[in-house]
């Protein structure tokens, strides 16, 4: 790099590696979406965040995961194609996929720890807990690929 304005840029496979860690996240959290979170315990009634038998109202609890799935795919689109938001998009996906952790962490804390007669560990929390732990990993991918100037050479010249 000969001129102070030049900025070193990611490899087209490295570029893309936020983006398919954001997809495959946000494919996980879909999926938690849908499979039991909680067993049951004893009762054997499995929970799941979206449950048709469920009344209307709670179905309505399955916005936040998919809403935070489609959001996540957009940012990483859009850290992509614009070297000037990967900052502010890394950031974005490592707050959304900590605050994916501590949603799916309070239906694995139910299930593992609450009353045996009503709760039991179903795949659902743990499916959401990887998905949010790969939605922080594609944050941080972005941050790290984000373009940076590099420092002058104070006056000094290659020959």
């Amino acid at each position: 790099m000969d001129h102070p304005r030049d900025v070193p840029r990611a490899s087209g496979l490295r570029r893309v590696l936020a983006l398919a860690l954001a997809a495959a996240g946000a494919a996980l959290l879909v999926v938690a979406t849908f499979v039991p979170v909680n067993g049951g315990g004893r009762s054997g009634y499995p929970v799941r965040i979206f449950d048709r038998s469920a009344s209307r109202e709670l179905q309505l609890f399955a916005l936040e995961p998919i809403g935070v799935a489609a959001i996540a795919c957009l940012i990483a689109v859009v850290a992509l194609v614009s070297p000037k938001t990967r900052g502010v998009a890394g950031g974005m996906l490592i707050a959304f996929g900590v605050q994916t952790c501590l949603l799916f962490l309070a239906y694995f804390g139910g299930a593992a720890f609450g009353n045996p007669e009503f709760n039991s560990f179903e795949a659902g929390s743990a499916l959401g807990l990887i998905a949010a732990v790969l939605l922080v990993l594609a944050g941080v991918d972005a941050l790290l690929m984000r373009r940076t100037r590099p420092v002058r050479d104070a006056g000094l010249r290659r020959m």
